[in-house]
């Protein structure tokens, strides 16, 4: 629900394919494989049929929830920043490759291009590479990797926690609000995560 208004609200594909991927996570969570399977082939129908129109309205006025067709082609100016930012990243030196430009300097960093608007760098993989550099980058990955690796994962409190995580990173993908810079997501997921913490613990002491 929280994804569909932010979809609406923002008009953001990037949140309507994260509700979706949430959707097909969860499904899996509870083990209805059938369910899963048509669900994930009408994902893809929708997907085709929404591409087919792109590629069949390129050039044109046609829009979509208020963007138009060339906008969205191009990812809404995101494909060439991904560019900049990985071609930035390339141009640093050793250590600067390491270690990354300092929090919050991507702007800077993508000034020097010739973009249509360099705001940020909407991925939060890149951002976390370009501005906190190979380990960044990496701490980043353990961070989104780690919570499907836990041993806690038939809590159904936990299940919740990775349902919400994965609409955080999948919506990272293509922003830069989870986990680039401060955000409400990470606020929500900060606190969802202590929430968690605080009821495995009571749990665990009373079956002591």
């Amino acid at each position: 629900v929280f994804l569909v208004f932010l979809g609406i609200y923002f008009q953001s594909f990037s949140a309507f394919l994260s509700y979706f991927i949430c959707v097909v996570f969860y499904i899996f969570l509870k083990k209805r494989y059938v369910l899963i399977s048509i669900f994930t082939s009408l994902l893809v129908l929708l997907s085709l049929s929404f591409i087919r129109f792109l590629l069949n309205n390129e050039g044109t006025n046609a829009s979509i929830a208020g963007k138009s067709v060339n906008s969205i082609l191009i990812g809404s100016g995101r494909f060439s920043v991904y560019e900049k930012a990985i071609e930035a990243y390339s141009e640093l030196g050793y250590i600067l490759k390491i270690i990354g430009i300092g929090f919050m300097t991507e702007r800077s960093a993508l000034q020097k291009y010739d973009l249509a608007w360099s705001i940020d760098v909407h991925s939060s993989f890149l951002l976390s590479l370009l501005t906190g550099g190979a380990g960044g980058g990496l701490l980043y990955l353990i961070f989104i990797t780690l919570p499907y690796l836990s041993k806690n994962k038939k809590s159904s409190l936990y299940n919740n926690f990775l349902i919400f995580h994965t609409m955080c990173v999948t919506y990272g993908f293509t922003s830069s609000y989870y986990l680039g810079r401060p955000s409400y997501l990470l606020l929500l997921s900060l606190l969802f995560s202590f929430v968690f913490l605080g009821s495995n613990k009571l749990l665990n002491k009373n079956q002591c």
